[in-house]
């Protein structure tokens, strides 16, 4: 049976793909512009060394990992229940469309699979581990998905699977295993609108979707 992705087809899920890239790169930019402007107004404004101070303790701030994400998301499909287990721990889990979106290059491994990410206009690149595990010991977890950026801790995703009222539910536990700096807050907010577009782009219907940010989360 085909992946449950083929209810709109993988152009729709590269749209998503796409847009969610260029969002990225203008607030990136956008974030870099607005901190350079808060520089220069602060030494515009204020005496040298004060405004030194501000600016060097600023650039800290937005720098230093602070913040977490966590939270649940549940999932439907009219696909069944072996398609979509099959496809969540496959080479392109449904619940990470912007690793394997984004990837040059596809690997897979003893281990599970390597998504190698171009960035800087493609000039260097990050290696995205993904990891599937089935899971015995846990009732309310069925796989558990952990994703490591250049063997560091990236995120474990805890899914249950279950058929019922003709569809599949899938519901996923997200926990950060990295923090993330101030300057990085509003990429990552804006990625949840992109995220449930990319879901629905691959015959998901978003049921649930809630996520935290925060120093705890």
């Amino acid at each position: 049976m085909p992946s449950a992705a083929s209810a709109n087809g993988p152009a729709a899920v590269d749209a998503v793909v796409r847009r969610y890239g260029r969002m990225q790169g203008v607030l990136k930019v956008s974030v870099a512009a607005v901190s350079v402007v808060a520089v220069l107004a602060a030494f515009a404004a204020l005496p040298y060394l004060v405004a030194l101070c501000l600016s060097l303790g600023a650039l800290v701030l937005l720098s230093v990992p602070l913040f977490t994400t966590a939270g649940t998301i549940r999932l439907r499909t009219e696909a069944d229940l072996e398609t979509v287990r099959r496809d969540f721990a496959g080479e392109r889990p449904p619940i990470l469309p912007f690793h394997w979106g984004l990837a040059d290059a596809v690997r897979s491994t003893d281990g599970g699979t390597d998504y190698e990410i171009p960035y800087l206009f493609g000039l260097r690149s990050v290696t995205i581990t993904v990891e599937t595990r089935t899971v015995s010991d846990d009732p309310d977890a069925d796989l558990e998905i952990e994703v490591r950026e250049a063997d560091r801790p990236w995120g474990t995703y805890s899914v249950a699977l279950e058929e019922r009222d003709d569809a599949t539910h899938a519901t996923v536990e997200v926990e950060s295993d990295r923090r993330f700096p101030l300057n990085r807050l509003p990429q990552t907010i804006a990625t949840a609108r992109y995220q449930q577009m990319a879901y629905e782009a691959q015959g998901y219907v978003v049921v649930e979707y809630d996520r935290s940010i925060g120093p705890f989360s």
